[in-house]
């Protein structure tokens, strides 16, 4: 497929199949999200995707704690909460001049759009992304949309002084459980379990069932981080729980003692972020494979901290698990389709 996209008042002409250039061009990726996005970072994901050997400029429409239908309605929201970072051709501006994301889907084209699901129903992401969508398509202005599925949160103690860490906590269950939301849900169940995998893909299935000549691709971090829960559960892990014994940054939620039966809780930084060590590596990791299509085997750990011969062998753990649950997923468009 071949297309022309504009950037600022520049015309590039480029020819691509999926997001692999068959030129030297850039990607030009926008992401969409709060601050689980911004714990990834599209800085560092453009730092991977270079190393992965693909060139990627982004912008972003960014801010703490919003969900897609608060990005949607930003107008409503004080301006000081907006974040709109760009990186074109290494010149980096903290405000872009791509503005909201409402002149940047309509004034300039994007190789891909990342939209980032959090704590919202099923009825309201599917609004939220409809209208990213139809701005795109009414200015042919995006070539393919990529849903970032999270992941669960962490209970929180009302009792002062008590750590979110001695909380039970069980990813696996929480992942596993099912969304009974429908499309048309506006109870104050509606939200009940979206950070599962039977919302991920039932938002999924909706967004194919209104959108059929849309390219959808889901880049699962939730689901990897399942499968590396329940590895760390039945003990297959031994490179992580050394990691943790040793690097207090590298694991941050663990406490000495605790084995691999805590799982992938002790990845969280907090309740809800993955800020550092194992946990940021897996969410910008994950997006790099999906945006590139290419393995993140090999990758250094340096822009997380793992950097170090000392580090490699869970570093290319982690990232072989990566690699097997986006090959094996068909939403993220390079696994088997069902």
């Amino acid at each position: 497929m071949c297309f022309h996209r504009i950037v600022r008042v520049i015309f590039l002409s480029v020819c691509f199949t999926g997001l692999l250039l068959q030129a030297d061009e850039p990607l030009n990726i926008y992401f969409v999200g709060n601050s689980f996005t911004m714990n990834a970072s599209p800085q560092r994901i453009k730092n991977l995707m270079s190393e992965i050997g693909v060139e990627m400029n982004y912008a972003a429409h960014l801010s703490g704690g919003k969900s897609l239908t608060r990005h949607v309605n930003y107008a409503k929201t004080p301006e000081t909460t907006w974040r709109t970072p760009a990186n074109f051709n290494g010149e980096a501006s903290r405000k872009s001049q791509f503005g909201h994301y409402d002149q940047a889907l309509k004034d300039y084209k994007w190789d891909g759009v990342v939209l980032q699901l959090f704590a919202n129903s099923l009825k309201g992401d599917l609004e939220a992304i409809s209208t990213f969508v139809d701005l795109c398509v009414e200015n042919d202005s995006c070539e393919n949309f990529y849903i970032y599925s999270t992941w669960p949160g962490r209970p929180r103690s009302r009792e002062k002084g008590v750590s979110f860490i001695t909380l039970d906590f069980n990813y696996s269950e929480l992942w596993e459980a099912d969304y009974t939301g429908t499309a048309d849900d506006t109870s104050r169940n509606a939200q009940k379990n979206y950070a599962s995998h039977d919302y991920v893909q039932t938002l999924m299935a909706e967004l194919h069932k209104k959108y059929p000549e849309v390219n959808f691709q889901l880049i699962p971090v939730g689901d990897t981080l399942y499968k590396i829960d329940g590895m760390l559960k039945a003990g297959e892990l031994p490179e992580v729980m050394e990691l943790a014994r040793r690097n207090a940054e590298g694991v941050p939620g663990y406490r000495d003692g605790d084995t691999g039966a805590k799982g992938v809780g002790m990845f969280y930084n907090d309740p809800l972020h993955l800020k550092k060590g194992l946990g940021v590596l897996i969410s910008s990791n994950t997006i790099a494979t999906v945006l590139s299509g290419k393995s993140p085997v090999g990758l250094s750990g340096d822009a997380v901290n793992l950097g170090g011969e000392e580090n490699e062998a869970v570093v290319k753990r982690m990232q072989e698990i990566i690699w097997e649950v986006v090959t094996m997923e068909p939403e993220t468009g390079m696994g088997t389709k069902k």
